[in-house]
């Protein structure tokens, strides 16, 4: 105990450690502003998996909101657990900053690769899984994980990875999956983000958008129109022609 206790102290006390962690905490804080924050369903079961396993794996298409609902889960631990937060970059800094019980919330984003595979991330990363369930294993001080992957990354890797340790915390938000955006929630994220469109838009513009925008990438669009609110009249030709944009895009 006594030279764990060693150790934990040595780690705070390295400068590169104690900037990562304020950086991670800084950009978490950063990217998640509460008022404008849904509690979706996929939300709440990435929560439950957490307080369950104390860890959780995130799979979606690029635009379906992965690397959000990681940062506020992120956040909820930092809040509620005083958990000190740490997005690693690449497998070498889990041997080089994680050791057990040290009260970390760990942030891996793109595991195994954010455009294409990287094959040595795959066999490295694959190697650490079972450090990974170790130290997710202990009290009150034990690390969590959260760990975002692409569906077209997953499924090239498949028979190359040890799938039980990912499928038995993931959760999958892509469209027509159990968790994805449903009508009530994209409508509440549109209204976060745009309170004026409701009197900028009529029920039609706003079914029309709903309806037809495809659910990859739907934040997206809710920012894009929410930069352009400054003119209605831009407003409602790009909800008026959303899909042809969306199309050339």
């Amino acid at each position: 105990m006594y030279l764990h206790d060693l150790m934990v102290c040595f780690l705070f006390s390295a400068s590169p450690f104690t900037n990562r962690i304020e950086n991670t905490r800084q950009l978490v804080l950063s990217e998640t502003d509460r008022s404008l924050f849904v509690e979706t369903r996929a939300y709440n079961k990435i929560i439950s998996t957490l307080s369950e396993k104390h860890y959780v794996v995130i799979k979606g298409n690029p635009g379906d909101g992965k690397t959000t609902l990681a940062y506020h889960a992120m956040r909820r631990l930092i809040n509620n657990q005083n958990k000190k937060p740490l997005q690693l970059f690449n497998y070498n800094e889990w041997t080089e900053f994680v050791i057990p019980d040290a009260n970390l919330a760990i942030f891996i984003d793109n595991l195994f690769g954010e455009h294409t595979v990287s094959f040595d991330n795959v066999t490295h990363w694959s190697q650490r899984f079972p450090m990974i369930k170790a130290s997710v294993s202990g009290g009150q001080h034990s690390t969590y994980v959260i760990i975002c992957i692409r569906n077209d990354i997953y499924n090239q890797c498949q028979e190359m990875i040890y799938n039980e340790f990912l499928n038995s915390a993931m959760v999958n938000i892509s469209q027509g999956t159990e968790f994805e955006l449903d009508r009530n929630e994209m409508e509440s994220i549109f209204f976060k983000y745009i309170p004026e469109s409701k009197q900028v838009l009529s029920q039609a513009q706003l079914t029309n958008l709903l309806n037809d925008v495809p659910k990859l990438g739907f934040l997206n669009v809710v920012i894009f129109t929410k930069i352009l609110q400054s003119s209605r009249k831009k407003v409602s030709n790009f909800l008026d022609n959303h899909y042809i944009f969306w199309n050339r895009n």
